[in-house]
């Protein structure tokens, strides 16, 4: 029944995670499909967790902080416009690079203005300005903890801490190191395929590639440690078509129901805590 109901997400979801990657992401059609398809199913599940909140609290008016950052907009612009057909009351902030080349594309400024999504300048790798307060009733922080590195990380979830409600609820995913793929690619010397990005000219720019991999049980310790308290956390997959030519990768796909927190992408559903604080050492 939860498939189906991710399925339908999923599919309501698709034609602005297409237009993004074809409008904002400037990919031809062939490409945007592909990728639209990807991101609709990894974006259903932040509309299902978002929606069991809802159902948890009776809450109609929800603050949304997507904290992961603006990027080509599917994420905003999907799961807003969804939230929305819903008949749920959703205010939506995001913040983005000053520097991201998306903030000047004409398509994606007026889907912003449309839905009165509000932006805010925000480099996690820059000290970052003061938290606005507890306002929040759900962050996002999809697909964003790969790109940075492990001080700018603990910092982000740290700000992020000081913006969410008692009640309110923190959704993070990012690839899990405990794949299958990835599992193999170690095993056989090869996990340098995983990471990209992670040059000098990359370091210049302030803006890095897939740089770190977690796995669950390493996200749990940095939630507990920057005062968030785990409520769910699995793997799930929403499909990746760069992989689809490779029949090795095909035959471990169709092992991963079989095997434990061996899905492609981390999901961790958590809520303010008090810090659990692991001891200095070297």
């Amino acid at each position: 029944m939860k498939d189906r109901r991710r399925k339908e997400i999923a599919k309501a979801l698709y034609d602005e995670c297409f237009l993004c990657e074809k409008e904002v992401g400037m990919l031809d059609d062939v490409l945007a499909e592909k990728w639209g398809k990807m991101n609709a199913a990894r974006n259903a599940v932040t509309v299902e967790c978002i929606l069991d909140h809802v159902d948890e609290t009776a809450n109609r008016h929800i603050r949304i902080l997507n904290a992961a950052g603006l990027g080509s907009g599917n994420q905003d612009l999907s799961i807003l416009r969804y939230l929305r057909s819903t008949g749920l009351d959703i205010e939506w902030t995001a913040p983005e690079s000053p520097a991201s080349p998306h903030l000047r594309n004409d398509y994606l400024q007026g889907r912003l203005k449309e839905l009165s999504i509000e932006l805010r300048p925000i480099d996690y790798g820059l000290p970052l300005p003061a938290p606005e307060g507890r306002s929040y009733d759900v962050i996002l922080f999809n697909e964003i903890a790969e790109h940075l590195d492990y001080s700018a990380f603990l910092k982000a979830l740290l700000f992020l801490r000081e913006q969410i409600t008692d009640q309110g609820i923190l959704v993070l995913t990012t690839p899990n190191a405990l794949s299958l793929p990835f599992r193999v690619s170690t095993v056989i010397g090869r996990s340098d395929l995983w990471y990209s990005g992670d040059g000098v000219e990359n370091m210049r720019r302030g803006i890095f590639g897939h740089i770190g991999y977690y796995d669950r049980n390493r996200l749990a310790k940095m939630l507990r440690e920057t005062g968030f308290g785990v409520v769910r956390s699995t793997t799930f997959t929403a499909g990746n078509f760069q992989q689809e030519h490779s029949g090795i990768l095909r035959l471990l796909r169709a092992l991963e129901p079989l095997i434990p927190n061996s899905y492609d992408t981390i999901l961790i559903v958590a809520r303010r805590a008090e810090p659990v604080r692991e001891p200095f050492e070297i």
